[in-house]
């Protein structure tokens, strides 16, 4: 399998900063889907930023999981965690997913609809945290939307033969 292991960027003045910027790529694990013949991605792909100033020393590293097991949620992200040089924690975000069913195509279609993010942010002395909710119909609209049980809203749709899936109504 081909994959990217370096990024490299030179130019700009060595006076006003960094005149090159440096990222290496690291993957882990991967699926292959021997029936449907497909490779179903990594299991987990890991960007490095580093310090070309500084021995290219590791600024921050973003690690992002991946969903592998199955043919419709291959590729998709689980989650997502950045990370300082000196391996502190800065920011997580973890994805959930539902397998609907889509009528559009007699009910033989699937696809699958993130129901839950959740986000975190770490400071010094305190966590913000956010929790984003979504439920869907069978077309993958989205009918209903919060964020942290305090916004809610209810997204309905036309249904004619000449408008489908055009929002007619947000109820907030």
């Amino acid at each position: 399998r081909w994959v990217m292991s370096k990024i490299e960027f030179k130019g700009g003045s060595a006076e006003l900063g960094a005149s090159s910027i440096k990222d290496t790529i690291t993957y882990i694990g991967g699926a292959y889907d021997r029936c449907e013949r497909t490779f179903l991605g990594f299991d987990t792909v890991r960007v490095s930023s580093l310090d070309t100033q500084n021995k290219d020393s590791v600024m921050r590293t973003v690690s992002t999981a991946y969903l592998t097991g199955s043919f419709y949620t291959k590729r998709l992200p689980s989650e997502l965690v950045t990370m300082g040089g000196d391996s502190t924690l800065l920011s997580s975000v973890k994805y959930e997913y539902t397998l609907k069913g889509d009528s559009a195509f007699g009910g033989l279609g699937v696809f699958p609809a993130m129901t839950k993010e959740i986000t975190a942010l770490y400071g010094a002395d305190e966590k913000l945290s956010r929790v984003r909710t979504f439920d869907y119909d069978d077309q993958g609209n989205v009918t209903k939307y919060s964020v942290d049980g305090d916004l809610n809203a209810e997204i309905e749709y036309h249904n004619s033969e000449t408008v489908r899936n055009a929002v007619s109504r947000i109820k907030v």
